[in-house]
Parts: C-alpha cells; sequence; structure tokens
C-alpha cells in the first residue's frame, strides 16, 4: 500500500529538525501518519513548520490513497460476488488440455 509515501514519510522525518523528530520517535509508521496528518504549521519559512507541512501533506496523501484502495477493493470485490457467487471460481465450457504426467 502507498509504500512510496510511507518512505516519503521516513525520509523527511529522519531528516527534518530535532525537536520535531522526538516527537515522532518510537511511534510506528500507522501512528506517525495519523500524528501528521492533524499538523497544521505556521510560518514555513522556519525548517521546523516546513518540515511538518511537508510530513501533513504527505500523511494526507498517504491517508486518501489508502482508503481510495479500500474502496476499489470492495468495488471489485462486490462486482466478483455479483459475476461469481460460488466465491470467484468461475464456470466455464472450455476443456483444457493437460500436458502427459
Amino acid at each position: 500500500m502507498c509504500s512510496s509515501d510511507l518512505n516519503q514519510i521516513h525520509a523527511v522525518v529522519v531528516t527534518c529538525p530535532e525537536r520535531l523528530r522526538a516527537t515522532l520517535r518510537g511511534l510506528s509508521a500507522k501512528k506517525i501518519v495519523a500524528r501528521a496528518a492533524g499538523y497544521r504549521p505556521g510560518d514555513l519559512s522556519e525548517p521546523f513548520q516546513a518540515a511538518k507541512y511537508t510530513l501533513g501533506t504527505l500523511a494526507r496523501r498517504y491517508q486518501y490513497l489508502r482508503d481510495e484502495l479500500a474502496d476499489m477493493d470492495r468495488h471489485v470485490t462486490e462486482l466478483t460476488d455479483t459475476i461469481s457467487p460460488q466465491g470467484g471460481k468461475f464456470q466455464h465450457d472450455i476443456e483444457v488440455e493437460r500436458p502427459p504426467a
């Protein structure tokens, strides 16, 4: 799931000012994303605030894409269940020639 976004978040965490990094130290990726998504930075000319802005933007993008993928999975499951109520086992009238054992 959106691993490039998580990689970008990690890269910003590693390089951000220590004051911000200390608030994220020891947190799982999921908790970092949740915390960073709520960041509302101030003056972007300050590195601390610019890092918060970057982390917040990346975290919200990650959450959006994660939710969009979950939506798509639900739709695909519904369509698959409609097409094949037997759980994805499509019936067909095609004979398959198997190689000799």
